[in-house]
């Protein structure tokens, strides 16, 4: 790719980040196959509600993730970090994520004074900072997920749908209980609590539930307690790069 720039450039990185995404999503969909993660229910009648059941889940068997997949993880993202860097590159050396449109001071950071008025136009608009969560924006995971250590950042969890354990049903209702937040599932640890609301004469010794879960791996939001799952998070970042790059392009920007 000698001699290749701007968008041209930014479009091989881009591809290079699909390959590792796709990669990616082939490798865990084998592993969710072949790796159920067995749970352990435990019952008890409620102390606090009547004809209420408290239910406690926890991990009896789980099996690790590879840690290839951490490395491909960091060679996606950098790849579509280095897509947006070359799209603007040599207007700018970075294409600019900002999580807040104010600096340190409290001063409005100018992107103006970098790019004509209609290429800063659609810079601002995908901007982090537009979104109530600017760290879950595809952009905000983006600039996030790059500055750290990838592959410490990829965990394997339940989904924590209750759904999976006991089937919707007619005979009781579920209750969550919030509170509790397990990244990491590893053999023994507790990582749902829920109730279930029993109709009338629906007992205890009736209930039947599945042990055996499809692990979900997720990716850890840096410096917050939520995770969002990997692929899927990795996909509204090439999207949101290729949306980037369609619009540049279509301002001359080559």
């Amino acid at each position: 790719m000698n001699g290749v720039t701007g968008i041209a450039s930014a479009r091989h990185k881009l591809a290079r980040a699909g390959h590792h995404i796709n990669d990616l999503e082939r490798m865990i969909s084998e592993y969710q196959n072949a790796n159920q993660v067995e749970v352990r229910v435990d019952l008890s009648p409620s102390l606090e509600y009547e004809n209420e059941i408290d239910c406690q889940v926890a991990a009896v068997s789980v099996s690790e993730v590879p840690d290839e997949w951490g490395l491909i993880t960091g060679d996606a993202l950098t790849n579509s970090r280095a897509a947006l860097d070359h799209a603007v590159y040599p207007h700018a050396e970075h294409f600019p994520i900002l999580l807040s449109s104010t600096d340190s001071r409290g001063e409005e950071i100018c992107v103006q004074e970098i790019f004509d008025a209609t290429t800063t136009a659609i810079i601002l608009r995908h901007q982090p900072y537009n979104d109530p969560q600017p760290t879950h924006h595809p952009l905000g995971l983006l600039r996030e997920l790059v500055d750290r250590d990838a592959h410490r950042r990829v965990l394997v969890t339940n989904s924590f749908r209750t759904e999976l354990i006991f089937a919707p049903s007619d005979d009781y209702e579920v209750v969550d209980i919030p509170g509790l937040a397990v990244h990491e599932l590893v053999p023994g640890a507790v990582f749902k609590h829920f109730r279930l609301k029993l109709r009338p004469g629906f007992t205890q010794s009736q209930l039947t539930y599945n042990n055996r879960l499809v692990a979900t791996v997720v990716v850890n939001v840096p410096d917050t307690d939520d995770d969002v799952p990997l692929v899927a998070c990795m996909r509204s970042i090439h999207t949101r790069v290729s949306e980037i790059l369609d619009q540049l392009e279509a301002l001359g920007i080559l």
